[in-house]
């Protein structure tokens, strides 16, 4: 652990305090490490995940279309947990988002024989110190038991939240590649889907190397669609 990871460890322990709003939390909320007024903004009133109802279908060029499914829409506690966990050296989170893709996982009956992640760059990873989606996917297999590829890997480029959304599909193409093979159904983990466009070429890749079908869970996902191409509601 960081020595910045202490601190925030000391003023916001783990299962203590709440993940979204900082409170101290009661017995029945350290599950999530959420407080019940931030997990009323995540779940709907069901308690159930976005993902559970709306979907997003990809186009992976000759491959076809893949589905996409996140936890949670990309505003808000998730937004923020996202960039907390990525840019704040809260590294801990990665435990809980792990858990959260686990249950969505779950519920959504899917059967994946193998589990790979999107790689961060270079330059990300040299100047966090950490894949952050290898951290998520090594506790999500752990949660699962599923086998963890780290095969798939992505060649320097222009860093995606810095491209206007027109661009993006354009540049991650053809950057990511695969040291070896895969096959069966292979699940694709991620923290945030946007235009899509990563995981597409991530699913090429998985797919130009031997796997049969590629499913997409994201912690959380901009402009979430139901099945009929319809926005999803808001959580608020």
């Amino acid at each position: 652990m960081k020595p910045s990871e202490k601190v925030v460890e000391l003023f916001f322990p783990k299962g203590l305090t709440c993940n979204g709003c900082r409170k101290e939390l009661f017995d029945d909320e350290r599950k999530y490490s959420l407080c019940k007024k931030c997990a009323e903004k995540l779940f709907d009133e069901n308690g159930a995940y976005f993902g559970e109802r709306y979907m997003r279908k990809l186009s992976v060029d000759r491959y076809g279309t893949i589905e996409a499914r996140g936890c949670f829409r990309y505003e808000g506690i998730s937004r923020d947990y996202v960039i907390d966990y990525k840019d704040a050296d809260k590294t801990y989170l990665c435990h809980y988002m792990a858990l959260h893709l686990t249950e969505l996982y779950q519920r959504l009956e899917i059967a994946a024989d193998l589990v790979a992640y999107v790689p961060t760059s270079r330059a990300n990873k040299r100047r966090r110190g950490y894949d952050g989606m290898r951290y998520v996917a090594e506790s999500f297999c752990k949660n699962t038991g599923l086998p963890l590829s780290d095969d798939l890997f992505r060649l320097d480029g222009v860093d995606q939240s810095k491209v206007d959304t027109e661009q993006r599909g354009e540049n991650v193409k053809n950057k990511f590649l695969s040291r070896g093979g895969f096959s069966g159904t292979v699940l694709l983990l991620d923290d945030v889907v946007t235009t899509g466009a990563t995981v597409e070429e991530c699913a090429k890749a998985l797919f130009s190397h031997g796997a049969q079908k590629v499913f997409v869970l994201s912690f959380a996902m901009a402009g979430l669609k139901n099945e009929n191409g319809a926005n999803a509601p808001s959580p608020d």
